[in-house]
């Protein structure tokens, strides 16, 4: 009886192989990047996000999918899955604009410590900005830790002396 189904194996063998050969690929950029277009266009943030988590499955680090998800879970009201998201762009690209949105979603998380690291982020671009350094200080003072930020500032006035450095 076992004779009748070995004709089988080879048959069974073929398809498998077959099967494998012409699998999908696990991630093609073009076809997440038109499945993202049509639901964020249509105003299906729920699957969007689904689209842009599984790209950031195959690609984690992928700039462009990092950033769809920071903004797709901030239209959601998702603010610290989207502030994680920045943070991680921030840190990986090290880009201003990415910073800058931490800057902003910080505070609405109560996270003052990663306020202050953006700001310091961004002053290190924009040495002049003397409401950045204001910022900075008063961070210090709202972290509760007055001698450092006592000591940023002069750091800060010796290397970049300001009337403003000097008065806060």
């Amino acid at each position: 009886m076992k004779r009748k189904w070995l004709w089988l194996a080879p048959l069974a063998v073929g398809v498998s192989i077959s099967a494998v050969a012409q699998a999908p690929v696990p991630y093609e950029h073009r076809y997440y990047d038109d499945g993202y277009q049509v639901f964020v266009g249509n105003g299906n943030l729920p699957r969007a996000r689904e689209v842009v988590e599984n790209a950031l499955y195959w690609r984690p680090a992928d700039p462009v999918w990092l950033q769809r998800l920071a903004q797709v879970a901030g239209w959601q009201g998702d603010v610290e899955l989207s502030l994680a998201a920045w943070l991680k762009l921030a840190e990986s690209d090290n880009s201003d604009l990415a910073w800058q949105r931490v800057l902003e979603l910080a505070p609405a998380t109560f996270n003052n410590e990663l306020a202050l690291r953006a700001r310091r982020r961004l002053l290190r671009n924009d040495p002049g900005n003397e409401t950045l350094v204001a910022l900075v200080a008063a961070e210090y003072e709202r972290l509760g830790r007055p001698e450092e930020g006592i000591a940023f500032l002069d750091d800060w006035s010796e290397r970049h002396p300001s009337p403003t450095v000097f008065e806060v």
